[in-house]
């Protein structure tokens, strides 16, 4: 039964969730059959909700011989024989489940979101010609959606669909004069351009994306530049959001001003969820400007960093990724706000997931010790930690070769070479050009401890071979010490 769908279903429910699809199975209205709800129970049994640890193989004549060993007792009694194992019922059976499951799931979706519901109640009072019910009924979904904070591409689906079906009933009850056609086709068009536009921002960083475009981009692309839609935010901040990534040199970055100010006005007319792949393209961009040579752009960089935690537009689950927590970091020492950064490090500490948290809070104590030449401090935390995460430890043996070299600590850097060494050796599978970029590292310094103070000529031939390999960690601090 390992890997089948409706295996990896029940082991993704929480415990919570189990006791909501236990009352589902149990409704005779969804599920007919006693045996699809103990079948439930026993795979939630075999797999209970809390489990971390790698479970044992469950094999589908195990649960048959669980889940019927009374009726093959009964069987046998009368017949002398026991009931034999029957892949083809139990197929069956585990089919009805997941298909019972699926239909709960689809359910919990649809319940979660009040307008669906009062979408559907609308529709079904309209199919049934009840006009005055209706009426009423398509009051309360107008007030739904106007109060309603999100003003994104699924809200504008929504407006549609309520538009289609008051048009719909409007023109059965007036053929002449119909519903409002021009409205209808407005908040069609809305849709369109929304998603044109969103799929195309998500497509243009995807590898041959940019060949994959939606068709009715150009056209939206047209109408949002011809002055439609201007009083629109969510499509202007789409519209801002491509042409950020589709433009280069001064184009683009008046773009991304307008999706700056877009952002800073309007960012919670989106989910947390959607709203967050925009500010990734906004960052993104200012990476770009950052790599090619523009610093400015470091602090709009922070700025959307700080923005997006603070707002919790770029958390996860309700958690901040170590990577943000270091990148943002990274982007206040590079700016040289040290008073900002040791904020940072510490409030942002308490969003880290728990299993990361202790290990990312002292690496990043470590690199902000570590950048503000604090050596003391950051050899203190570097020390006394062996990161189990092989990218932290790589990083904290960095800093401490790097700290040992500026210190004169010969005899320190000898053995930590020595065992960062042994260390890649024992991690090379797992570690791919990493390896190469770590082992070049060490092979490079030491040769740079072992020059002769005065020996130029032997330094100026070993950052030449330094430039010349392609695989070096600290390129440029072991150029600057080959230089002088």
């Amino acid at each position: 039964m390992e890997n089948t769908p409706l295996l990896l279903i029940v082991q993704n429910l929480s415990a919570t969730e189990r006791t909501e699809a236990r009352k589902w199975l149990a409704c005779p209205l969804f599920n007919q059959r006693q045996d699809a709800l103990l079948l439930f129970e026993e795979l939630c049994r075999q797999r209970p909700a809390t489990q971390r640890s790698t479970p044992p193989p469950l094999h589908k004549e195990v649960v048959w011989e669980i889940l019927f060993e009374e009726k093959r007792a009964t069987r046998r009694s009368r017949s002398g024989a026991a009931a034999s194992y029957s892949d083809a019922s139990m197929r069956l059976l585990m089919s009805f489940l997941f298909t019972a499951l699926k239909q709960w799931l689809a359910w919990r979706k649809w319940a979660s979101d009040p307008l669906e519901q009062q979408l559907a109640l609308c529709a079904a009072l309209k199919e049934r010609g009840l006009d005055s019910v209706f009426q009423k009924e398509n009051k309360v979904l107008e007030r739904q959606l106007e109060k309603t904070p999100w003003r994104n591409v699924h809200w504008a689906g929504q407006v549609f669909r309520s538009k289609q079906v008051f048009w719909a009933s409007a023109s059965h009850q007036n053929r002449e004069t119909g519903g409002n056609i021009a409205e209808l086709n407005h908040a069609f068009d809305t849709v369109v351009a929304l998603d044109a536009l969103r799929l195309a921002c998500t497509g243009y960083s995807q590898p041959g994306g940019r060949d994959a475009l939606p068709l009715a981009l150009p056209a939206v692309l047209a109408a949002v530049q011809e002055g439609s839609f201007q009083d629109n935010p969510a499509i202007q901040v789409y519209f801002h959001a491509y042409k950020t990534q589709e433009q280069s040199g001064a184009a683009a970055e008046a773009h991304f001003r307008q999706l700056q100010q877009l952002l800073d006005a309007h960012w919670q007319q989106f989910p947390p969820a959607e709203i967050r792949d925009v500010f990734m393209i906004a960052l993104n961009f200012c990476i770009r400007q950052v790599n090619a040579g523009s610093r400015a752009y470091l602090r709009e960089a922070f700025h959307l960093y700080r923005s997006g935690i603070e707002r919790r537009l770029l958390l996860d689950d309700g958690y901040l990724s170590r990577f943000t927590y270091n990148n943002a970091l990274l982007a206040a020492i590079a700016l040289e706000e040290w008073s900002v950064a040791a904020e940072l490090l510490h409030q942002y500490r308490h969003w880290l997931p728990p299993k990361d948290r202790e290990s990312a809070w002292l690496y990043n104590s470590a690199v902000f010790y570590f950048r503000k030449k604090d050596y003391a401090q950051a050899q203190e935390i570097l020390r006394g930690m062996d990161f189990r995460d092989v990218f932290y430890n790589l990083d904290a043996r960095r800093m401490l070769a790097r700290i040992y070299t500026e210190n004169g600590e010969t005899d320190a850097l000898d053995s930590l070479l020595d065992s960062f060494t042994t260390y890649l050796q024992r991690k090379r599978a797992s570690l791919d050009y990493h390896k190469d970029l770590n082992m070049h590292f060490i092979r490079f310094l030491k040769k740079i401890s072992r020059l002769h103070p005065g020996d130029n000529a032997g330094r100026q031939a070993l950052g030449e071979k330094i430039r010349q390999e392609k695989y070096v960690a600290e390129r440029e601090w072991l150029l600057a010490i080959c230089a002088g």
